[in-house]
């Protein structure tokens, strides 16, 4: 689960679950090792009055039960394009493509864990879907008043978007005031977690994808 607490810094508590679907055999104690540090590289900004807190649970076997509305982190075979990943909007699951695991181990990734996240705490693309220099109208109001200029290094601008820029990706991981007061607005006004991983059935529980 993503919640917060507000006192002296505004902190994010996310509550990850890391498993892995795939047929590769990876070391998930490192991947949760490398994937903390990104994190805590992009939202972790005392400076701007947000903190991050991080609390995970590796999982090499499981049972669905398990995961029922908690947030997962989870490598799969494939992703819908063959993307590098792909999240529930505003949701609690975030599937990484097995294909980009070992860029995202090396550092030669840094970004796309990230990026995944930002769409989990509820941040849009700020530009529109496959145009380059224009403002996504289906985003927030906050998210349309973010500078263009600015759209090549932003987190939340799609990587084909920063490559077109001539960014190098891991360059590409700022966020904008106007998207740190959304990730506030969107915990407080309790607007996460609403598509959940796993679906409770009458007996059993369901994968939802």
């Amino acid at each position: 689960m993503i919640s917060y607490s507000n006192q002296k810094k505004f902190t994010i508590c996310l509550k990850l679950v890391i498993i892995n679907r795939s047929s590769l055999n990876i070391n998930l104690f490192e991947f949760d090792r490398v994937i903390k540090s990104q994190l805590y590289t992009v939202f972790n900004l005392p400076k701007q009055n947000l903190v991050l807190k991080i609390e995970t649970k590796v999982l090499y076997k499981y049972k669905l039960s398990q995961l029922y509305n908690k947030l997962v982190l989870c490598i799969c075979d494939s992703v819908q394009h063959n993307n590098p990943a792909e999240t529930h909007f505003k949701g609690l699951l975030i599937c990484i493509n097995k294909l980009f695991i070992q860029e995202i181990l090396s550092g030669k990734n840094t970004r796309t864990i990230p990026h995944e996240f930002g769409h989990a705490l509820g941040l849009d693309h700020p530009h529109a879907r496959a145009s380059f220099n224009t403002i996504n109208e289906e985003a927030t109001t906050l998210e349309k008043q973010i500078p263009i200029n600015e759209f090549s290094t932003n987190l939340m601008s799609q990587t084909w978007y920063v490559q077109k820029a001539n960014i190098n990706i891991n360059k590409a991981i700022n966020l904008h005031q106007n998207q740190i007061e959304l990730i506030k607005q969107n915990l407080m006004q309790q607007k996460l977690n609403n598509n959940y991983s796993i679906k409770k059935m009458l007996f059993w529980y369901k994968w939802v994808v």
